[in-house]
């Protein structure tokens, strides 16, 4: 695989204090006093954490971990902010949903029963659908949230320069294809080679 794709460009990620008190006070409406500092805790970076993981289903994994984590102090006071960690991770949700435009397809730690893993349970370590299965999400949908404006071809939030999109362009449109093709290749061979029996 890594010599079909020979790697694609990694898009410059802007994760500074600064941008993500941005992100942080734009999920929370309001300038938060002082500003949110994803590096001055454990807390804090299991936060900040939140903000940029399980866009899709895909990372699925890493998401479920940093909200298991989260879990754990769903109900913390979080400094002086005079929220909880649970209430942290449900405006973030709602920003995250927000500029996608394609309705819920992230959650927060704590929800309505309703909307948990078969209608019975208010917690949330799996972002899912009522089978738990994860939210699917466009190239467009995850641009529109990662550049928070909205508008996939408007750059900003973590990636003020719009790299992702090149990036993303050039995986789908001219590397992937060629993967999959050698991945198909590959797989012939080795049922090629295997001993009949």
């Amino acid at each position: 695989m890594k010599n079909a794709l020979q790697g694609f460009p990694r898009p410059l990620l802007d994760l500074s204090p600064k941008s993500l008190a941005i992100t942080m006070d734009a999920a929370l409406g309001r300038a938060l006093s002082p500003s949110f500092d994803p590096y001055a805790s454990s807390l804090h970076y299991l936060i900040a954490s939140h903000l940029v993981a399980g866009l899709s289903a895909v990372e699925g994994g890493q998401d479920a971990v940093i909200r298991a984590l989260l879990f754990e102090h769903a109900m913390t006071s979080v400094d002086a902010y005079v929220m909880t960690v649970a209430e942290f991770t449900n405006r973030i949700s709602v920003l995250r949903n927000k500029p996608g435009q394609a309705g819920i397809k992230d959650e927060g730690l704590v929800v309505p029963k309703r909307l948990g893993a078969g209608g019975r349970i208010g917690g949330k370590v799996l972002s899912g659908d009522e089978f738990s299965l994860g939210y699917a999400r466009t190239p467009e949908e995850i641009l529109r949230v990662v550049y928070g404006s909205g508008n996939e071809s408007i750059p900003g939030g973590f990636y003020q320069k719009g790299e992702l999109m090149v990036a993303l362009l050039n995986l789908i449109c001219n590397q992937l294809p060629n993967a999959l093709l050698a991945i198909r290749e590959t797989a012939r061979l080795d049922c090629m080679m295997l001993p009949h029996q």
